[in-house]
């Protein structure tokens, strides 16, 4: 007889960070990767940021695995559709830690800003939600929010800050169509959502980054 079974190890994850997180730092962030990259690749994305303003925390999917074949590069992935509500929660319990292990405390004087790229996004958005952080900017950068969240039974928590949905004109996944499905789904739930499109394709180019971020901060 077949019995399958679950069984909660410890598993060492790896995080890599930006800047310096001191009493002058101002903006603290967590940006989670998409599907097939990696943290320590993902992180270079922001460095063009002044580390003595923006501490930025990018953790890495607990699930590595070779890009194309085992002579390529080792990537990682926050879940797959296979028993995704164990990898949901232990992902969930993962970040959370990371949040203890900085000593984060989410003060007044402090912009907090999340953002996710690709998979990375429903990531982020589980992680807000389910922990109810404090939040100045959720920047959702070219992925679809989760479906099974009950938006609509926390308005209150989801208009404390701005939601940014940020996109290539030419991205191969997140099309006109995926746009304007995302879009009504949004406003299904009301959640008040600033849209940008950029001349582009499936990716976080570094200068529409870094333009952004001047017009909001």
């Amino acid at each position: 007889m077949i019995e399958h079974l679950t069984h909660q190890v410890t598993k060492t994850a790896h995080i890599y960070t930006f800047g310096f997180l001191t009493g002058n730092t101002r903006f603290i962030w967590i940006a989670c990767h998409g599907y097939g990259q990696s943290a320590d690749r993902f992180i270079r994305k922001f460095d063009q940021f002044d580390p003595w303003l923006h501490f930025i925390i990018a953790p890495e999917g607990l699930s590595r695995f070779y890009w194309k074949g085992v002579s390529e590069d080792v990537v990682a992935s926050w879940m797959t559709s296979k028993d995704r509500l164990d990898e949901i929660e232990d992902y969930l319990i993962y970040l959370k830690k990371i949040l203890e292990r900085f000593e984060i405390q989410f003060e007044e004087n402090i912009q907090f800003i999340f953002f996710g790229f690709s998979q990375g996004c429903a990531t982020v958005m589980r992680f807000m939600t389910r922990y109810q952080l404090k939040f100045s900017h959720a920047i959702f950068w070219a992925g679809s929010l989760p479906r099974e969240i009950k938006y609509l039974t926390m308005q209150d928590y989801l208009h404390q800050g701005k939601i940014h949905l940020i996109y290539g004109s030419d991205d191969q996944y997140l099309t006109p169509e995926v746009v304007v499905k995302e879009r009504e789904f949004m406003d299904s739930q009301n959640i008040e959502m600033n849209e940008y499109m950029f001349a582009g394709r499936h990716k976080v180019d570094n200068e529409v980054l870094q333009n952004y971020m001047k017009d909001i901060l």
